[in-house]
């Protein structure tokens, strides 16, 4: 994950916009670290499991601020 990625959810509470925030990466990327938690688990590796975890935080919780902040359609 590139830092850029990571700032996407503070970008849009910050901006109150989502304007350059395209929530199919941010699906993409929860996607993924769903995954890395799943792999960490397997192996029980839970350094890999944490982190992972982390950034499924960071990314639901952008995919939340972009519906509460999404243009309204006139």
């Amino acid at each position: 994950m590139s830092s850029r990625q990571g700032h996407q959810p503070w970008k849009i509470w910050r901006t109150k916009s989502t304007e350059g925030v395209e929530l199919r990466v941010l699906v993409v990327y929860l996607m993924s670290a769903v995954f890395w938690t799943a792999y960490g688990f397997a192996l029980k590796d839970y350094y890999v499991v944490s982190w992972a975890i982390g950034y499924g935080v960071v990314y639901s919780s952008g995919i939340f601020a972009h519906q509460v902040f999404k243009p309204v359609a006139h």
